[in-house]
C-alpha cells in the first residue's frame, strides 16, 4: 500500500456493509466547499446461507457478490472499511476514575481484558477507545474471534479490495447519528430477530438481540419494557 497517498487522502475509502441478506457500498468525498458528496451508493442482494449468525458460510459466493457490487460503482474503489453483523462481537464499557489515564489506562485495560473477555485474548481481534467524560474515564472495548474476521478477509481477497478496518453494524450506525445527551433507543427489525440498542452522545451504551424463536412477536412489548428497565 502507498501509505503517503492514503494518509494524504488521495486514496478514497468506501464503506462496505455485509449483512445476511444484502451488501451495501457507500463512497463519500468532499466538494470544493468541504461538504460531503455521495460518489457511490449501491446495493447487492445476498443469497440465503452465505452469512449465517454473523459468520461466513460460503466464501466463494460472498466474493462473487462483492465483485458484482463493486462493478456497479461508477468510481473505482480500492480501499474499504468493513462493517459486519454484531452477532459474534463482544463489547463492554469499562468505567475508571479520572485519575487513571495515559499509560496507566492502557495498563489497566490490558489487565481488564485478560479477566473480562469470554474468549482468550490471543484468539480474538480486539480494540478499545476512550469515551470522553467529565466525572469518570470510560472505555469501549470490542472483540471478536479471529477466525470470523479471517473468513471475511479471505472471501474478499479475490475481489482486489483492501480492508483498512473492521467494525460492527451497531458501532457504525452510532457514528452517523446526531449527538444527543439523552439515551436514544433504536430498534432494527430483521426477519428472525430484533436488535435493540441504546446510543447516547454517539456512543453505543447497550445492545441486545431479541430472537423471535425464543420471544414471540406478541411478547415483544413486554421484552422491550424489560430491557429499558434493565438499562
Amino acid at each position: 500500500m502507498d501509505w503517503v497517498k492514503f494518509f494524504t487522502r488521495e486514496e478514497l475509502v468506501a464503506g462496505l456493509e455485509i449483512s445476511s441478506d444484502f451488501l451495501r457500498l457507500t463512497l463519500l468525498a468532499e466538494d470544493k466547499d468541504k461538504k460531503p458528496v455521495v460518489l457511490t451508493a449501491t446495493e447487492e442482494p445476498l443469497n440465503e446461507g452465505v452469512i449465517v449468525d454473523g459468520t461466513v458460510k460460503n466464501q466463494e459466493e460472498l466474493g462473487k457478490a462483492v465483485k458484482k457490487l463493486i462493478n456497479k460503482s461508477k468510481t473505482k474503489i480500492r480501499y474499504v472499511i468493513l462493517s459486519i453483523p454484531e452477532n459474534k462481537v463482544f463489547f463492554k464499557i469499562f468505567t475508571f476514575p479520572k485519575s487513571i489515564k495515559g499509560a496507566r489506562l492502557k495498563e489497566t485495560m490490558d489487565l481488564s481484558i485478560g479477566f473480562q473477555l469470554p474468549i482468550k485474548p490471543d484468539d480474538a481481534y480486539l480494540d478499545w477507545e476512550k469515551i470522553e467524560g467529565d466525572l469518570v474515564n470510560e472505555v469501549l472495548l470490542a472483540a471478536i474471534p479471529k477466525s470470523i474476521i479471517n473468513d471475511y478477509v479471505a472471501a474478499l481477497g479475490p475481489t482486489g479490495l483492501k480492508i483498512i478496518a473492521v467494525e460492527f453494524h451497531l458501532l457504525s450506525a452510532s457514528r452517523t447519528l446526531v449527538g444527543d445527551s439523552k439515551p436514544v433507543l433504536i430498534l432494527r427489525e430483521k426477519q428472525d430477530a430484533m436488535t435493540v440498542r441504546v446510543i447516547k452522545n454517539n456512543v453505543l451504551r447497550f445492545a441486545y438481540t431479541i430472537s423471535y424463536k425464543t420471544t414471540p412477536k406478541e411478547k415483544l412489548k413486554t421484552e422491550l419494557t424489560r430491557l429499558i428497565n434493565f438499562y
